[in-house]
């Protein structure tokens, strides 16, 4: 069992962390939705990995209301669903930006329902299996570990959430590394900018990530619980959503600087223009 005074940490660093998440959330699809031009489809990715994100924050905030296991049952069953969409959406923001990059596709939005579908569908596995295995008195069922709610056993919440978890993390650090290369060797276009920025927000997960791996370990093969390890763990999985901000903040706003100077440039170049002939028609006149 954790001690109070522990528990009263984590409680504090899963909730600060959540609501300063909540808020950059909140504020990314705020803008998203009121900004036309942030519009592109690679946002439109990005978008769909911030909704999975937001689904995971309201998710660990709902530990706060933990008292049955309806709401425990509940927390778990998103726990599962959100943290596995997250790392889908992930993986496909790379792999759909690796291919534009190597073939460029201009009409992608007719594939969007078809990753949303095969993401949503990915995703509800875990927790619909343990949920019918619950509902038929199974030894699956959503129970809380060290104050959060999730699937149980451990060990089949490692077999259905980890390890697809990881796998997929796996997969987006080759795709990372295969774009990083690519982008060396390709002309910085504005639609190769756009996904060259799209790839900030995967790394950023599979970062936010890796406490958790080292705290799964530890207690998988030590066998005991490390509080240090937890609380970065909590502390990295919850405070996603406000880094995000933070990245989204300073990529529009170069973004926003970039289009200020191209604006301007063309303005003195109109002007250049207009005075040269405005210099011949004098000329001619004369």
């Amino acid at each position: 069992m954790l001690e109070i005074e522990q528990d009263d940490i984590i409680k504090i660093v899963n909730g600060v962390c959540s609501v300063l998440s909540l808020v950059g959330e909140l504020f990314i699809i705020f803008v998203y939705f009121r900004t036309p031009v942030v519009r592109t489809f690679p946002m439109k990715l990005v978008i769909s990995l911030i909704f999975s994100n937001l689904g995971g924050t309201i998710t660990n905030l709902i530990s706060y209301l933990n008292y049955n296991s309806l709401v425990c049952s509940i927390e778990g069953f998103f726990r599962a669903f959100f943290g596995i969409s997250g790392v889908i959406w992930a993986f496909m923001i790379l792999l759909t930006s690796y291919k534009q990059l190597k073939n460029y596709n201009g009409d992608l939005n007719k594939i969007y329902p078809r990753l949303l579908i095969t993401n949503m569908g990915i995703s509800m596995i875990p927790s619909a299996v343990t949920l019918i295995s619950q509902l038929n008195n199974g030894s699956l069922y959503f129970g809380s570990f060290f104050g959060f709610c999730g699937i149980l056993p451990n060990n089949y919440g490692m077999f259905l959430v980890e390890i697809p978890l990881w796998s997929g993390l796996a997969l987006a650090v080759v795709y990372v590394i295969r774009l990083m290369f690519l982008l060396k060797d390709i002309y910085q276009t504005k639609t190769v900018m756009e996904y060259r920025n799209a790839l900030v927000y995967p790394a950023l997960l599979i970062i936010s990530w890796l406490p958790d791996l080292s705290y799964r370990l530890y207690y998988q093969f030590i066998g005991e619980y490390s509080f240090v390890l937890f609380v970065l763990h909590i502390a990295c999985t919850r405070i996603q959503g406000f880094l995000n901000v933070i990245v989204f903040g300073k990529i529009n706003l170069k973004s926003y600087k970039r289009t200020k100077i191209e604006d301007s440039q063309s303005s003195i170049l109109d002007q250049e223009a207009k005075d040269e002939i405005n210099t011949l028609s004098l000329v001619s006149y004369y």
